[in-house]
């Protein structure tokens, strides 16, 4: 396991897990639900993360130059491979926040993926947050 915080505390994700706090958090909220979100759902989440990051990209929004770099290849990972990741969008399709957990959790996924692609250990948001 490893230990990552918030404004909230600490809380322990599970060492191989791409998913970070926020979503073990919604998770516990949500205990009872057993549905998860669309996959086809999660997709465009991703498919907009990636839309986001090239555009950032192009207007010269990052110092590092490596990380939209590598924010684009794990979007672009977990689409092409998303029968691989899938478990790590755990979040119930019914929830609380308007969709705020989803969109954490995606933003988590993507971050960790990115984070590993540049060579860091899984929960290292100092390289990608």
């Amino acid at each position: 396991m490893r230990k990552e915080h918030d404004s909230l505390g600490i809380q322990s994700v599970p060492q191989t897990a791409y998913y970070g706090i926020h979503t073990v958090r919604a998770c516990s909220n949500f205990p009872a639900v057993s549905s998860v979100n669309d996959r086809e759902l999660i997709k465009n989440f991703l498919r907009v993360k990636l839309a986001c990051a090239r555009a950032n990209q192009k207007a010269g929004r990052w110092d590092d130059k490596r990380v939209p770099l590598a924010i684009v290849k794990a979007c672009q990972d977990l689409l092409a491979h998303f029968e691989e990741y899938e478990d790590e969008f755990a979040i119930p399709a019914i929830q609380g926040g308007a969709g705020t957990s989803t969109n954490m959790n995606v933003n988590e996924v993507v971050a960790n993926r990115a984070i590993e692609l540049l060579g860091g250990q899984k929960g290292d948001y100092q390289l990608v947050n």
